[in-house]
């Protein structure tokens, strides 16, 4: 069986991306990561395939799109709409799962390099890695334009497509204060990224406007993943002044905040009331009425592809454009304070 690229960076102990960079001398290689790769090569009698040869005279008709985490109905729906269109102009796309780590981004952003993309849709880890700013910098130098959405990284100058997350947020407590709510717990991402920073704010603001405490025993960060937000829902359900409702910041912390109250014997809104960030259709069909803020995912990937389209074949230098996206309240019920006792 004729060796592969793969075979090469395991044998050479380097990255695949790497490999390709020594192959097609194209980009920063250690001397030593280089006389490596070049033994491996030797070793295992590796040819380069023809496309690789083709990477470095021309772009690919490929479109590179990076995304903290596929198993979030959020990114995979975005993808899908994302790739529709990219498929309606003949070109690729290659689909790149961070786990949300800044190492695995920095790799897959060298891999788009080697790829010779056309251009990059990216949701970042973080907006605070020196690195991955330097990487994208570097991307677009080599005319490979970017397009962030949902989150953003500060150093880098592209067009982007969002939501009013502190609105959004604002207005996801306000419905819960305006039940009669005050004892309203947070269930938050992380606060390196802007849609962490900015649905934390939303709360704080509402709360804020109503002249209610925020205790810091109801404000949990979750990381924007489930098992986390099950975890911290049911640790602030065991004590004896538990929340009367939660305004969890994104679908997956729904989920998992949703699987603590029922764990704990408690329905909603019976006697715990919910509020969450982006729509579950699953929990829909299961007959669960969650009050969310519903925001338009498949217009959000057509807007970002459709923006990479128009910097791709711009013939003079365009504005960056920042799009948002509105979103709505889909208020089910969820919200209610059924037992005024609470």
């Amino acid at each position: 069986m004729a060796s592969t690229i793969k075979d090469v960076a395991t044998r050479a102990r380097v990255s695949v991306a790497t490999v390709s960079r020594v192959i097609n001398k194209k980009g920063y290689v250690s001397e030593k990561a280089r006389i490596r790769v070049q033994k491996a090569i030797k070793e295992l009698d590796y040819l380069p395939s023809q496309m690789a040869i083709n990477l470095v005279k021309k772009k690919m008709q490929t479109i590179g799109i990076i995304v903290p985490d596929i198993r979030n109905t959020f990114f995979s729906e975005l993808f899908s709409a994302a790739s529709r269109l990219a498929a309606e102009h003949s070109f690729r796309t290659i689909l790149c799962n961070t786990d949300d780590s800044v190492a695995i981004e920095t790799s897959a952003l060298q891999d788009m390099i080697s790829y010779r993309v056309s251009g990059i849709i990216i949701t970042p880890v973080s907006d605070k890695d020196g690195t991955n700013v330097e990487l994208l910098q570097h991307i677009q130098k080599m005319g490979t334009p970017v397009v962030f959405v949902d989150r953003e990284m500060k150093g880098i100058n592209c067009d982007g497509v969002f939501v009013d997350n502190i609105r959004s947020s604002y207005d996801a407590t306000d419905l819960l204060l305006q039940e009669g709510h005050r004892k309203i717990a947070i269930i938050a991402g992380p606060q390196d990224t802007i849609p962490g920073r900015e649905r934390m704010l939303g709360y704080r603001n509402a709360m804020n406007d109503w002249g209610v405490d925020i205790l810091p025993e109801y404000v949990a960060d979750a990381d924007f993943k489930q098992e986390n937000s099950y975890k911290v829902t049911k640790e602030m359900l065991q004590c004896d002044s538990h929340p009367t409702a939660f305004f969890t910041c994104n679908n997956l912390m729904t989920i998992g905040c949703l699987r603590a109250i029922l764990e704990c014997g408690k329905t909603i809104p019976r006697d715990i009331s919910l509020v969450g960030f982006d729509e579950i259709e699953l929990l829909d069909v299961l007959g669960y009425k969650i009050s969310v803020v519903s925001r338009a995912i498949s217009d959000m990937g057509i807007t970002a592809m459709r923006l990479l389209f128009e910097r791709m074949n711009e013939t003079t230098p365009l504005a960056y454009q920042r799009v948002i996206i509105q979103s709505n309240l889909k208020v089910l019920g969820s919200e209610k304070m059924i037992n005024e006792a609470r």
